[in-house]
This record gives C-alpha cells, structure tokens and sequence, in this order.
C-alpha cells in the first residue's frame, strides 16, 4: 500500500471516530467535521488510485517501446547482415 492510499484510509478512520464521538456528545459539528474528514480520505484514496493506474499504464507504454525499440534494432543487425552478402 502507498503512502497516499495509507494516509487516505487513516483519515477515513479518523473521520469515522470523530463521526462517532459527534454523535456520542451529540455535537453536531464534530460528527460533521468527521463526516467531511471521511470523504477526503476517500477522494484521497481514488486519486491515489487513479495515480497508480496511470504510473501503470506509463510503464506498459515504456515497456512496449523498448520492445518495439529492441525488434527495430534486431531486424536492423539481420538486414545488413544480408546486405552484405
């Protein structure tokens, strides 16, 4: 797990808590401050998520390239060996 998606989840639990303790004291701003605390954590996390996805597909499209870079390069070595035939 990331350090974002760490942190993400830590706040959702903290706002949880807080939501808890809000609706234990019946204090209305501290449940709301922990309902709000919850949906950082979770937009947080889905960035967090959408960050990996795209590092992901960024290292895909890397990998290709090198590949596609090492064919170009190995059928280069063959054409001029027949070439020079």
């Amino acid at each position: 797990m990331s350090e974002e998606k760490f942190s993400a989840k830590l706040d959702q639990v903290v706002g949880s808590v807080k939501e808890g303790f809000g609706k234990l004291t019946d204090d209305k701003k501290v449940e709301v401050e922990g309902k709000v605390d919850q949906l950082v954590g979770k937009l947080k996390e889905g960035f967090a998520d959408a960050k990996e996805s795209v590092e992901g597909l960024v290292d895909g499209v890397e990998k290709h390239i090198d590949e596609l870079k090492t064919k170009k390069s190995t059928n280069d070595t063959i054409g001029s060996e027949d070439a020079n035939r």
